[in-house]
Formats: structure tokens, C-alpha cells, sequence
């Protein structure tokens, strides 16, 4: 039976942008949720139709900056802490 001695930080690093990808991912329909009810509430000059682009926009984009928030937290943990 072998056992695992080292693991390369870049390896771990693109599992957990994977991770927090996949979470993202999970969390899309929220996202996407949140911003169509953006584009719902009315203000002075009636519904804002942009409010609620803008939000989906962001809401499609939330898994690719998980991903990359958790590949970039997971290097800098590591060398904060070497």
C-alpha cells in the first residue's frame, strides 16, 4: 500500500478553484433569481429592465469568479503560511 508524502501547491490550488467553481455553479439559480427580481421593483420612473441585466450578467458570471476566488485563496494561504 503506497501512501501520499507531498501534494504540489498548484495541484491543491486548482482543486479548490474547482471546488468553490462547483459551488458557484449550485448557487447559480439564486443568483440568477435575485437578479430577475431586481428588474421587478419599480422605482420613479418605472421598472428598470437594466437592473435586472446587469444582475443576471453577474449571476452567470458568480461561478467563474468562485472558481477563481478559491484557486487564488487557496495559493495565498499557502504561502502565507510558509
Amino acid at each position: 500500500m503506497q501512501t501520499i508524502k507531498s501534494v504540489g501547491v498548484l495541484s491543491v490550488a486548482k482543486i479548490m478553484g474547482a471546488l468553490y467553481a462547483a459551488l458557484g455553479l449550485l448557487l447559480l439559480p439564486f443568483f440568477l433569481l435575485i437578479g430577475r427580481a431586481g428588474s421587478m421593483i419599480p422605482n420613479q420612473g418605472g421598472q428598470n429592465p437594466l437592473a435586472g441585466a446587469v444582475g443576471m450578467f453577474f449571476g452567470l458570471l458568480a461561478p467563474v469568479f468562485h472558481g477563481v476566488l478559491g484557486l487564488s485563496s487557496a495559493l495565498w494561504a499557502h504561502f502565507c503560511t510558509t
